[in-house]
């Protein structure tokens, strides 16, 4: 697991643009996303992603609640998405 992780963080860093400049719960809960979508399933979610790289974290969770991911794992989804709502630009 902690190599998967490793693997996850090392492609955010270099193919999420942006990814060094978010907040740091930011990160974390972007590498829990990645973890379970893969970084390409993350990267997929182009409204979302535009959201977060803007700071508008609330209108990302609001954005991450109709995809698939969110239908398919809602108690996953949910925990990640009320973190992200919380915080502060």
């Amino acid at each position: 697991m902690r190599s998967k992780c490793a693997g996850e963080l090392r492609d955010l860093a270099t193919r999420y643009h942006g990814f060094a400049a978010l907040p740091d719960l930011a990160q974390t809960l972007l590498l829990e996303m990645a973890y379970q979508l893969g970084v390409d399933g993350l990267l997929g979610f182009t409204d979302f992603n535009t959201l977060i790289r803007n700071g508008q974290y609330a209108a990302a969770a609001r954005d991450g609640r109709t995809t698939k991911w969110y239908s398919q794992t809602p108690q996953r989804a949910e925990s990640i998405l009320k973190q992200l709502e919380g915080i502060q630009p």
